[in-house]
């Protein structure tokens, strides 16, 4: 039989959690804070594919650290950061790679976000890079979605794909994206 899962950190709603200092990894913390809090990454490297349903969460690197000092590697076993179904989230200043390259969406991009209602995205400072798609976001009805000061590089596919996705508000600034396999940018509409 597979072994148990870790222990849940005790944890007092409100005041968010630090990784690994409070939580051993990503998912513990995933499974353990309450909605609208914030996860904080010490800088390190997390091997994790990441599931997230609970609404308002934020993923961010420690204050004072890089995206490239923080970096969550879902070691080509599928999607780094799935999120799926909720009203909203942000990922800031981490970095996200090696998702799996090749095979359908979901299960091979750094960011795939999944949000059939509408929704707030916020992602701000990552590098999605060498994924199969570097982020994605799939069925989002009039949403807000904010991109800044992002790199989407080195991925087989798309940097960024919006994929049957009307967007109520979309903020994309100072963003790089280059050396992707197919487009910098696509969407369903080709537009």
């Amino acid at each position: 039989p597979p072994p148990p899962p870790p222990p849940k950190p005790s944890h007092t709603c409100g005041y968010g959690i630090r990784v690994p200092q409070r939580a051993p990894t990503i998912e513990v913390a995933l499974n353990t804070v309450c909605p609208g809090e914030t996860i904080e990454l010490e800088a390190g490297t997390y091997y994790e594919n990441l599931v997230k349903r609970k609404n308002s969460l934020v993923i961010k690197g420690l204050p004072g650290t890089k995206p490239s000092e923080v970096i969550i590697d879902g070691g080509w076993r599928g999607d780094v950061i799935n999120v799926k179904n909720v009203s909203s989230f942000a990922v800031e200043g981490v970095t996200l790679r090696n998702a799996k390259w090749e095979g359908n969406l979901p299960g091979s991009a750094g960011l795939f976000a999944e949000m059939e209602l509408s929704g707030k995205i916020k992602i701000k400072n990552v590098f999605a890079k060498q994924n199969g798609y570097g982020i994605v976001v799939r069925n989002l009805k009039d949403g807000t979605v904010s991109v800044e000061g992002s790199i989407m590089a080195e991925n087989a596919h798309d940097g960024f794909f919006a994929d049957k996705a009307e967007f109520s508000s979309f903020s994309f600034l100072n963003n790089t994206i280059a050396n992707n396999g197919r487009y910098g940018y696509a969407d369903d509409k080709r537009e």
